[in-house]
């Protein structure tokens, strides 16, 4: 309503394993709100990594020796950006040339 887009994201990743590193399931959701004025300046806010902090735990095991790390990630990001268009753009004059699979390809 009023011209307002408004845009949710979200991903996640299950239980993996990378190698000898055994990773536990991580997620994301994120949300963006735009408008646009004057129909040329557009308005766009964003909002990355809505939930809270998260939590990485990384295992392995190599040779007897095992190992448990954990990682704690605040990665939560705002932005604001604006876009300002200055007209259309105009015609262009540019011919694509044919081409064909007979010895002579290009026309």
């Amino acid at each position: 309503p009023g011209g307002y887009i408004f845009t949710v994201n979200g991903w996640a990743l299950t239980k993996r394993n990378e190698g000898v590193f055994a990773h536990n399931a991580a997620y994301a959701l994120d949300f963006g709100l735009t408008k646009t004025y004057f129909k040329q300046l557009t308005c766009s806010m964003a909002y990355n990594s809505l939930l809270s902090t998260r939590e990485s735990t990384e295992n392995f095991s190599v040779n007897g020796v095992a190992s448990k790390g954990i990682y704690y990630s605040d990665v939560r990001e705002f932005s604001i950006a604006l876009r300002f268009s200055f007209g259309r753009i105009k015609d262009s004059n540019y011919k694509n040339k044919e081409v064909s699979e007979d010895p002579n390809r290009i026309r």
